[in-house]
């Protein structure tokens, strides 16, 4: 692109990404894209679920879903950076 990190200005690109199985492992620690989404029950882990079950009924009754910023390897579409 020949855009340096000492350029006086940045641009954003829009790209499409999908992220294979043998990344996951590499990129745990910090996801490179991340997105506004409104987390459902049927999307937590596994660990998740555990913990909401040791919480109690009342809370699992309780569970409000909201929107999160989150970190995730589904596909992004039309996604957009800042370089």
């Amino acid at each position: 692109m020949g855009i340096y990190g000492s350029a006086s200005c940045g641009c954003f690109v829009q790209i499409k990404a999908h992220f294979p199985q043998k990344t996951h492992d590499y990129l745990t620690d910090l996801l490179p894209a991340v997105k506004n989404i409104k987390v459902k029950r049927e999307q937590f882990s596994p660990k998740q679920k555990r913990l909401i079950e040791k919480l109690g009924k009342d809370y699992a009754v309780k569970y409000i879903s909201s929107e999160k910023l989150v970190t995730n390897f589904q596909p992004k579409e039309n996604y957009v950076i800042h370089y």
